[in-house]
């Protein structure tokens, strides 16, 4: 009997009339016969891997439409996912929309990058640090810097300058040989620099690794910047602006003044 009825279900031409047979046979089931069809069907699985049978360049397109990180997240899901989701096609294809880097089959730097994408469309900060202010916020915020993924602030004492990896969450800190007060704040991709009330300035590379200082006379860290291994500090004077620029690496520097007759003085004082 079973035997004929697969054969004229077999028979039936078309989708239509095969569901119209189903449909007819089911309503002849009885309760326990439905359980035992309940129990058949949640005994097979209908999913279908799509991503794992289509080419990488069709996997690209689709992962095109998602978040950046998702390639990376999704990669648990199997080893073919792996394998697929880890491709150059796929991750450049993200990337190009928001870099004009070329980032070579270099899948660490296409990790990291996916990362601060993320950070930026969603708003999720990547570490939270907290400034002890004292109720002087100003104070302390204007000596503050921010270079790629370090954050360079002072202590509530104003007495310790710390250097924070926003992204490992790590930090290294540093004081003046007397532990004075800390009155200007640089930093740049390479260097951080603090100025003190004794008239020294610290430079460190921005690891922390290599230390040195120098010191120039009172009124010449009004103004203190880095840019590369270059420090530039300098004051307003009666007669003139006077600037230090120094070499971290020569460790050395050289002095030159502005007087108010020159640009871009002159314009302010007509």
């Amino acid at each position: 009997m079973g035997t004929a009825m697969i054969q004229a279900l077999q028979e039936l031409k078309g989708i239509d009339s095969r569901i119209a047979a189903l449909e007819a046979l089911t309503r002849e089931l009885s309760p326990y016969e439905w359980r035992v069809l309940g129990s058949l069907l949640n005994s097979r699985t209908f999913q279908f891997d799509i991503v794992g049978t289509v080419p990488v360049e069709i996997v690209a397109l689709i992962f095109s439409y998602l978040d950046i990180t998702t390639a990376f997240r999704l990669q648990a899901v199997s080893k073919r996912w792996c394998t697929l989701l880890r491709s150059p096609a796929v991750w450049k294809r993200g990337l190009n929309a928001w870099f004009d880097d070329n980032f070579g089959n270099d899948y660490g730097l296409y990790a990291h990058k996916a990362q601060k994408i993320h950070r930026f469309r969603t708003g999720k900060y990547a570490a939270l640090v907290k400034l002890p202010t004292d109720g002087n916020p100003s104070g302390l915020l204007n000596r503050t810097a921010l270079v790629e993924d370090r954050f360079v602030y002072l202590s509530s004492t104003e007495r310790d300058l710390i250097v924070r990896d926003l992204r490992t969450r790590g930090s290294w800190q540093t004081h003046g040989d007397a532990r004075e007060k800390i009155i200007a704040v640089a930093a740049s991709d390479q260097l951080v620099a603090y100025a003190t009330t004794l008239n020294v300035c610290h430079v460190s590379s921005l690891a922390g690794e290599r230390k040195t200082q120098f010191k120039l006379p009172s009124g010449m860290f009004k103004a203190l910047a880095c840019r590369g291994c270059t420090v530039v500090c300098g004051g307003l004077f009666i007669s003139a602006a006077e600037f230090y620029v120094w070499d971290f690496n020569m460790l050395r520097g050289k002095s030159f003044r502005i007087g108010y007759d020159q640009p871009p003085f002159v314009h302010r004082h007509r």
